[in-house]
């Protein structure tokens, strides 16, 4: 993913357009834009929480502060697992929908 935003804006793209391109218009393409693509109550979302602005500087989403990871939707309340990666152990690895 890493290396495709970069790509995308080595080439012209701005950062956001290719945040853009890679979340909200991949989930149009895709025909799936009224389940993913976004992040909003209702959707299917893994999260990844970055250190810096990847809108101004798209090498900041090599930086990974902390992810979500659960096949579930989003109820408009905390995630059950956002925490640094360096103490993502077990709950990420448990959780699927059934956790």
């Amino acid at each position: 993913m890493h290396d495709e935003l970069e790509l995308l804006v080595g080439s012209g793209t701005a950062p956001m357009q290719a945040i853009v391109a890679a979340t909200s218009r991949a989930a149009e393409l895709l025909g799936l834009a009224d389940q993913i693509g976004v992040v909003k109550p209702g959707y299917l979302a893994d999260l990844l929480v970055v250190r810096g602005d990847p809108a101004s500087s798209i090498t900041a989403t090599r930086s990974v502060a902390g992810h979500q990871i659960r096949p579930d939707r989003l109820h408009g309340k905390t995630p059950p697992c956002l925490r640094p990666v360096s103490e993502c152990n077990r709950c990420c690895q448990n959780s699927g929908p059934d956790s």
